[in-house]
Order: C-alpha cells, then sequence, then structure tokens
C-alpha cells in the first residue's frame, strides 16, 4: 500500500557552484556533525552526518565562523580554504570549577532563564529562511525523502509561526503500509522550539517535576555556556519521560542548545496502555513509537538576542497491517540560514495542516540527478536511501 503525503508545491532547485570541504575532529580525525558555519551576520549553514559542508561561490563572503558546543570556535578567512580543504577543531572539555560546583543551585538557574526568555529571544516580527530535509526508512532500506525550501514568518512570542513553503522536491513514498506525516516543516517548526512555547521540562510549572544536576561550564564562541542535565523526578509518573541536557549561556542565561531523549521504559508502558485501549481497526495500520531523540538549537543574531537556528528529530516507530509489521525510522533536520528583521514580509502557511496534505504535488522522477543542496549537503547515508529508493522505482 503506497500512500505519499507530503504537501509541498514543486520546483527544481537551483544548482550553485560551491566550494566542498569538510570539519574533523583533531584528535581522533572522525567528522564532526552539526558544526555551525556563519557568515555576513545572520546566515548560516550546518555540516552534515560526514562533516561535510559547502559555501557557495556567489556570495560575498570574507569568512566562515564555526561553532560547536563540543569544540572549540574557530574564524577563517574564505581566501584561506582550498577546495577540499579539511578543517579540524579542537575539542572543547567540560570545566569543573568546583567552587561553582558548591554554589551552583541548577534549577534555580533553569527558573532564571525560564523567566529571562522574553529578554533574551528575539521577539520583534521577523522572517527565517530556512532549508527542511526529511528521509524515511522502512527497515533500514529507505522509502522516502523530502526536501523543502521555506520561509516563516512570526510576529511577537504570542503569535504561531506561519511558514510558506517555497521550493521542493521529493521522491515518491515507497512504504508496504500507509506511513502519514501531517504538518511536516511547520510542525517541526511550531513544535520544536521549545523555548518559544516553554514546553515540558522548562515549563515553571513542571520544574518541580524534574531534577536538574550541574554538570560544569563549557567555553563556546566567545562566552561560557552551563552544561545542566535533567531527568524525570518520579521513575513511575508517565507524563514525564524525556530527559538529557540544557546548555545556557552563563552571563544572559539564554538557552543555547536543549537536547533530549525519552526515557524508552516509559515510552513502552504508554504504548502497551495505548496499544491495549485502542480499538485496532483492521483497515488501517497501527504505529508504536519506540524512541525519540531530538536536538534544538538557538544563536546569537545580534548583541543580546537569540533566535532557533536548527532542529534535528530522529525517532523509529514499529507499523503494523494485517499480517504485515515494519520498524519505520524517520530522520528530519531543519536549518535556518538567515533572518531578517528589517522589511519583514508577512507569509501565510500554504498547505492545510489539520490533515492529510491537500494539494497535489509531483515527484522527482529522475533521482539520479538528485544533487547536493549547499544548505545541508547529503550524508553518505542518505546517499544511499535515495539509492535504496531508485532501486524500488525500478523494479515498480
Amino acid at each position: 500500500m503506497k500512500n505519499y503525503i507530503f504537501l509541498i508545491s514543486f520546483l527544481f532547485f537551483t544548482v550553485i557552484v560551491v566550494s566542498q570541504n569538510n570539519v574533523f575532529d583533531l584528535n581522533n580525525k572522525k567528522p564532526i556533525e552539526s558544526v555551525h558555519i556563519l557568515y555576513n551576520n545572520y546566515n548560516g549553514l550546518i555540516t552534515n552526518e560526514d562533516g561535510y559542508f559547502e559555501i557557495p561561490k556567489d556570495k560575498n563572503i570574507d569568512s566562515i565562523f564555526l561553532s560547536h558546543l563540543t569544540f572549540k570556535s574557530k574564524r577563517i578567512a574564505l581566501s584561506n580554504i582550498k577546495k577540499g580543504d579539511t578543517i579540524y577543531l579542537q575539542e572543547s572539555p567540560i570545566i569543573l570549577d568546583e567552587i561553582i560546583l558548591k554554589k551552583f543551585k541548577a534549577k534555580d538557574t533553569i527558573l532564571k532563564a525560564i523567566y529571562n526568555i522574553d529578554k533574551n529571544y528575539l521577539n520583534e516580527p521577523h522572517n527565517s529562511f530556512g532549508f527542511f530535509r526529511q528521509s524515511m526508512q522502512e527497515d533500514s532500506k529507505g522509502i522516502e525523502m523530502v526536501e523543502v525550501d521555506f520561509i516563516s514568518y512570526i510576529e511577537n512570542k504570542n503569535s504561531a509561526y506561519s511558514t510558506k513553503i517555497t521550493n521542493a522536491r521529493r521522491t515518491e513514498n515507497y512504504s508496504e503500509i500507509s506511513f502519514n506525516t501531517i504538518g511536516g516543516v511547520f510542525s517541526v517548526i511550531e513544535k520544536g522550539d521549545f523555548v518559544k512555547q516553554q514546553s515540558y521540562f522548562i515549563d515553571p510549572n513542571n520544574i518541580n517535576n524534574y531534577i536538574y544536576t550541574y554538570e560544569g561550564q563549557i567555553d563556546y564562541q566567545d562566552f561560557k555556556v552551563y552544561k545542566i542535565r535533567f531527568f524525570p523526578k518520579n521513575k513511575e509518573d508517565l507524563k514525564f519521560l524525556r530527559q538529557g541536557e540544557l546548555y545556557i549561556d552563563t552571563k544572559s542565561l539564554a538557552f543555547v542548545e536543549i537536547n533530549y531523549s525519552v526515557d524508552e521504559a516509559k515510552l513502552n508502558t504508554i504504548m502497551e496502555v495505548k496499544l491495549e485501549n485502542a480499538e485496532i481497526n483492521s483497515r488501517k495500520p497501527f504505529f508504536i513509537l519506540k524512541n525519540l531523540h531530538n536536538v534544538i538549537r538557538y544563536r546569537l543574531i545580534n548583541e543580546n538576542k537569540w533566535a532557533l537556528s536548527s532542529i534535528e528529530v530522529n525517532s523509529d516507530k514499529i507499523g503494523s497491517f494485517k499480517d504485515l509489521s515494519h520498524i519505520y525510522t524517520l530522520k528530519a533536520k531543519l536549518i535556518i540560514n538567515n533572518i531578517k528583521t528589517d522589511n519583514v514580509v508577512p507569509v501565510k502557511t500554504n498547505y492545510n495542516l489539520s490533515k492529510d496534505f491537500s494539494k497535489a504535488i509531483r515527484r522527482f522522477d529522475n533521482l539520479e540527478s538528485w544533487n547536493d543542496n549547499y544548505k545541508l549537503s547529503l550524508s553518505n547515508d542518505e546517499k544511499r536511501i535515495l539509492k535504496d529508493i531508485n532501486e524500488k522505482e525500478k523494479n515498480n
């Protein structure tokens, strides 16, 4: 059974001449994923899981600034980078100051960070220009890929994002059973911005349901960041199942990164209850979430304001339909490449979010010409996924 319901108006992506480079760990010579590469004020790129990135040659760029929470930042003049160069970053160790450790109250720091959200984050009207890629695998074999260029608009902290898709391409969906994705890029940017939503473990009403522990400081860019681990206080309460790390600027107390997963034991219990209580309709597939791991990052866009920078989503589901059962792996990455606060243009979301995508879309037929997009280059794993899809298309 095939069901491809990712809405979008279709346009071919423009091929841009680029400088191709890699970022590796200086110590172990392994690639570093999700290194932020900033140029020309608010413009940004990100490395893929192979540490690979591409800089467009049609931009007037003097230098690039590379940053990652666990590595020392580096600024490099573009004239000093040759095509194919490997850039090495030195690991930035966690600094544990015993004096600070004795005085530090993690929960109080989280509360202060929450109360400082209005002051720390961009609240004026602005446009975010971004790129979104989603891939899906069925039993470790690629079955769908979607790429989207978008522009979002938000008026103030109390308004919702409006997200307009400008360019897009996608493959056909080759799942054996219906795997519906509703909301797409809009859902990721709207629900994934935990700071704006003050969701779960940064909801002041939920603070007492979590334990927060201070783990030290990290030198990041030109400032220092607290690392605070969190996990649910009650091991039995199924309402609270997220756990992970929060990274907070020591000066402004702005959230710099939120890295979390779910307690799989609690999730299994929730899914078992859901399965017991569900009226399973043999005409529709049934899906059970097995795990979830998300990373939300923010970046400083001027002297004192932060804004959403990227969101990574990784999840596994078991899908069942009649006598069929498959494991579905969904990966999505959203990157804000540019933020504009001047001459802001209001946009409207151009698809229906409340149900399956309602606009007719065209699929990308020639997968062999699905090339890299400099905003987020294809990783080796994503190239394999496209190869799997291409094989399915030929055999269909």
